[in-house]
């Protein structure tokens, strides 16, 4: 799915795509909770309720990581999501 345009991540296929995208992972890999984040750690998209979006995570360990080193990781946490 292209969601970015020009440099300009669309919401709005992400929103369109929703149900399509995170059944299909929620599925797969027994997913109840699903982000994308930006390249500052902030929540660009929640696949489980995208009208939440814009707060930042970048304290988050796992987000540090991400953003230090560029890798994909998972992990649980407790907390806001």
């Amino acid at each position: 799915i292209q969601f970015m345009q020009n440099n300009n991540w669309n919401r709005e296929i992400l929103t369109n795509k929703k149900i399509e995208i995170f059944d299909r992972f929620r599925t797969e890999y027994n997913l109840n909770i699903m982000e994308i984040g930006d390249k500052t750690g902030k929540v660009f998209f929640r696949f489980h309720s995208p009208a939440d979006f814009g707060d930042d995570k970048s304290n988050q360990p796992i987000i540090q990581k991400a953003l230090k080193y560029g890798e994909i990781s998972s992990t649980l946490e407790s907390g806001h999501s």
